[in-house]
This record gives C-alpha cells, sequence and structure tokens, in this order.
C-alpha cells in the first residue's frame, strides 16, 4: 500500500479506537522485539514504546551489507503479515531507500479493541558482514 493511503487508514482507525493502556505497550513490544529477533536478520535491534500515536513502537535495527533493501522489505513484510499483525484489521505501507527499508504499520485487536501502531526502520550495516570460515575470495 503506498504511503499516503497508509496515512489516511491510520488515522481513521485512530479516530474510531483508543491506543492500548500506556501499562500494555511494553509487552506488546517485546512481543514485536521477539518477532523481529527471530527473523534473524538484524542486528542492533532496538524497541522501543512512544507517546506519539503514530508509532507507538518503534524499532531500529541493521540488516546486512549483502542483503537487498528489496529483500529485506520482503522478509519485514511476510513477518508483518504473518506474525505481528492482528487478525481483525491490519494497514501497512513499506518504503525502500538505497540501504533503508521502514515499514510504518497499524493494526487492530478486535471489533471493540484498541489498536496499535508500529514503525520499523532497517538500515544497511555499515560494516560488512565477516566471511565464514571456509569462503573463497
Amino acid at each position: 500500500m503506498d504511503s499516503k493511503r497508509f496515512h489516511v487508514l491510520r488515522e481513521a482507525v485512530r479516530r474510531q479506537a483508543p491506543p492500548p493502556p500506556r501499562e500494555e505497550l511494553p509487552d506488546l513490544g517485546e512481543h514485536y522485539l521477539k518477532q523481529l529477533r527471530e527473523l534473524g536478520l538484524f542486528a542492533d535491534l532496538d524497541v522501543v514504546t512512544t507517546d506519539d500515536e503514530d508509532q507507538l513502537i518503534t524499532a531500529t535495527c541493521q540488516f546486512p551489507d549483502d542483503l537487498s533493501a528489496e529483500t529485506v522489505a520482503a522478509e519485514l513484510e511476510r513477518l508483518w503479515g504473518q506474525d505481528m499483525r492482528h487478525p481483525f484489521w491490519e494497514a501497512h505501507s513499506i518504503s525502500t531507500e538505497p540501504g533503508e527499508v521502514a515499514l510504518e504499520a497499524a493494526t487492530r485487536f478486535g471489533s471493540d479493541g484498541p489498536y496499535v501502531t508500529v514503525k520499523v526502520v532497517a538500515q544497511r550495516s555499515p560494516i560488512p558482514r565477516q566471511r565464514r570460515y571456509g569462503s573463497r575470495i
């Protein structure tokens, strides 16, 4: 979904539902951190909760220099669709630039439930991965 359409949908859900109680955000953040960690692509992964209703949960990380931004975007989109979103409703947008991938997402827990907004920014690692033992030059 393009970014402009996503922002319109995110604003609409924010008007129709409350955010989760503040005390629940750390647990949600831990859930998203676990999912991103299990993907196995990222280093320097940091997930924080914020008061910004457009990005209640924010993650920053680095991806290996030998992966394309498009590959990372595809993996983030797959992870969001399979493991991170809630089944009632979701919207997301992924943007790629050379060396950076950003996922903006929103999901709602149910027709009477709150929403959560997520932003993941992955940047290409400035340090190349070390070659594995036995790799050719």
